[in-house]
């Protein structure tokens, strides 16, 4: 990511009408079974690259090439388009070992197959990566109807989900919600766990 500086970054999302924030950056390429285990490490020349930054209501997608220019792949994929996303940390993709990626796992509503992504969450003079992981979860947290999808499938989440169950408690026990209610909210979020 060498030739796209921040300031390239915030100059093409507002010529793409968005704002210049960059708290919420990411650099992904595009990961698919067959690349990973054919071209290992030279499957990026041949894959999509982007970065994407994480809107209050959707994905922005702008596209760079193998040497890091911007190309015209640009695209939106609104949040009410999401049926699932997932966002965790992962060492091996396919035959490659990373120390600095997660996984980003999109399904589009009405389609069965993902889009899958390595997510670089470090990179050389690239510090605002890092910085940006905790605003991607927020933010993809806060997509409607996504707000109950996990996005970390480790201990965080049942951690949540057990915080979520006692905050539960307290509204039954200071009768704001009836015990039907705590009942099915409670089956969901152990379901869950």
């Amino acid at each position: 990511m060498s030739n796209v500086t921040v300031e390239d970054i915030k100059a093409k999302k507002k010529a793409l009408g968005y704002s210049e924030d960059i708290s919420r950056i990411a650099y992904v390429e595009a990961s698919t079974k067959m690349n990973e285990l054919v071209l290992g490490a030279y499957g990026a020349l041949f894959k999509g690259l982007h970065i994407l930054s994480f809107e209050d209501n959707g994905i922005l997608f702008m596209g760079i090439n193998a040497l890091n220019n911007w190309n015209e792949s640009d695209f939106f994929l609104p949040a009410s388009e999401i049926q699932s996303i997932s966002f965790r940390k992962k060492y091996i993709f396919g035959l490659r070992l990373f120390f600095n990626a997660h996984e980003l796992v999109i399904t589009k509503k009405g389609e069965t197959s993902s889009a899958r992504y390595i997510c670089y969450t470090t990179m050389l003079g690239k510090s605002f990566l890092s910085d940006s992981i905790p605003n991607i979860e927020k933010t993809i947290l806060s997509y409607p109807k996504l707000a109950e999808v996990q996005t970390n499938q480790n201990s965080g989440s049942f951690e949540s989900n057990l915080d979520k169950l006692s905050k539960l408690k307290k509204l039954l026990d200071s009768d704001a919600i009836t015990q039907e209610e705590f009942d099915e909210k409670k089956k969901e979020l152990l379901k869950n766990i």
